[in-house]
């Protein structure tokens, strides 16, 4: 029985390791709130913390773009 590898692609022709990177990046959104409440963070730490999320998760977008062309338009922002 054959083993799937991370190089082996979906539909779209996304990498699967891509896919899942993004995936955990985007779960950190959910848990921003407890996090903030956790560490105490200020309202400014809050914010710069989402910001560097945020573009975190836009750079592996991009790569995936750059990946698939098939995926050129997930992000028109």
């Amino acid at each position: 029985m054959e083993t799937q590898t991370t190089e082996q692609k979906p539909t779209l022709g996304i990498s699967v390791e891509s896919m899942k990177r993004i995936e955990d990046q985007a779960g950190q959104w959910m848990i921003l709130e407890e996090h903030y409440t956790q560490y105490g963070l200020d309202r400014r730490q809050q914010l710069d913390y989402a910001r560097q999320l945020y573009k975190s998760i836009l750079a592996e977008i991009r790569q995936v773009q750059r990946e698939s062309p098939l995926c050129s338009d997930l992000v028109s922002a």
